[in-house]
């Protein structure tokens, strides 16, 4: 599994023109060539102003109010750019990007089911091929606004209602088939678009963890240790009472959306954890549940074995070594040798992923001698090194060294 999803410190993106579409350019900040989309937090602190996301060239121009406290992920194009369409109380903060394992689409795909308050299975197998999870944004029309996400085999059953008509961006895992189920209330005239998708790089739950808290009014530790093991982003459904103002954040967060505390309308939060994976959330009420529907993970170093040597001849000795852990990433797998565990030497690298071995034929040696090697894996986190290990190279034969002895007289 690669990383897929990168957490950057927040940055203020927000267009300065409003009331059209704007491009806005992440070149500069921090995102890298090859990104595939962004990760934003958007913030709407004012009533009846148009809002859109869409990747830069697309023709796409789904507008609808965006009010309260919440996360989307929209791709950009060859140059680093989307376009977004902002009111005057419209905020947004960059706060990480995609890479490979995670698609846009240009432009969206219309995926409403029937919206008959009933769970409905939507497949996305041809927009979504080898999928694991799906991104899609949603857009109420009224203010009865309801709906519901869920990964299909899921016994979750939540739906939730709004106070405002508006939209907000979602993630979810999905089935093996590419299906996901969606629930809507038709007298809000739901729309449901898709706009990209992951195929690795992320973890879906089928059935989300509860990771509710019960203090209110402060920020308050949740501990993800367990449920998201080595993430680098973490992907939570906010879910409760319309109104109900909650934030979440990075622990120990100084960024610049740090405190932003506001209104909730079942919104999906894309938080960095910290190196414990804990991350923060305030909640007014206990009418506020967070619940844990997947995570991206994060690349990490790697682990590896050193095995035993074979093959070892008088001036030739193979080393071998097995990658446990590639810590998300492709390793580039090898061998320290020498006469102490100083080692001084390295062999050339093998490319290899967690579960492979590997070995290298190292030559030159000296006969009857006592060498030390350790196994060594690299990925973009840094080097992980096996133990150390001694092989002792065939000796001369005694005969032969009498001959080369009395050859030498």
């Amino acid at each position: 599994m690669i990383q897929s999803f990168f957490p950057l410190t927040t940055v203020d993106v927000t267009p300065g023109v409003t009331g059209s579409w704007q491009d806005v350019d992440v070149s500069g900040n921090g995102v890298p060539a090859g990104a595939t989309g962004v990760i934003l937090h958007l913030l709407g602190t004012g009533l009846g102003e148009d809002f859109g996301l869409r990747k830069n060239g697309s023709a796409d121009n789904y507008l609808k109010e965006m009010y309260g406290n919440s996360w989307a992920l929209i791709g950009v194009d060859g140059d680093r750019k989307f376009q977004a369409y902002v009111g005057a109380n419209h905020t947004i903060y960059l706060v990480g990007y995609t890479m490979a394992g995670v698609t846009f689409f240009t432009n969206a795909y219309d995926k409403t089911p029937i919206c008959d308050q009933t769970w409905r299975e939507v497949d996305l197998s041809i927009e979504c091929p080898g999928a694991t999870g799906v991104i899609l944004q949603y857009f109420s029309q009224f203010n009865t606004s309801q709906y519901g996400i869920r990964k299909h085999g899921s016994t979750d059953n939540r739906s939730a209602e709004a106070t405002y008509m508006g939209q907000w961006g979602l993630i979810i895992g999905c089935d093996e088939d590419q299906h996901i189920d969606l629930w809507g209330k038709d007298d809000a005239l739901p729309t449901f678009v898709l706009v990209g998708y992951i195929t690795d790089g992320a973890t879906f739950k089928t059935n989300a963890d509860d990771i509710s808290l019960i203090a209110t009014g402060a920020w308050t530790d949740i501990d993800l240790s367990s449920e998201a093991p080595a993430s680098g982003m973490v992907f939570i459904q906010a879910y409760g009472q319309e109104g109900q103002n909650f934030g979440l954040r990075k622990k120990g967060s100084t960024d610049i959306d740090a405190n932003v505390y506001h209104s909730l309308q079942e919104a999906f939060g894309i938080i960095e954890p910290d190196t414990n994976t804990k991350i923060e959330g305030k909640i007014q009420s206990t009418f506020v549940d967070f619940f844990l529907v997947g995570y991206g993970c994060k690349v990490v170093t790697p682990t590896v074995t050193t095995d035993a040597a074979t093959d070892i001849l008088q001036e030739q000795a193979t080393p071998n070594g097995s990658l446990t852990d590639d810590g998300a990433e492709a390793c580039a797998c090898g061998f320290e040798w020498g006469l102490t565990d100083a080692y001084d030497n390295t062999t050339p690298t093998d490319s290899k992923v967690a579960g492979e071995s590997f070995s290298q034929v190292i030559n030159g040696l000296s006969p009857g001698t006592i060498y030390h090697f350790r196994a060594f894996a690299t990925n973009s986190a840094g080097t992980g090194y096996g133990a150390d290990r001694t092989f002792t190279t065939a000796p001369i034969p005694s005969n032969r060294a009498h001959a080369l002895s009395r050859e030498e007289l």
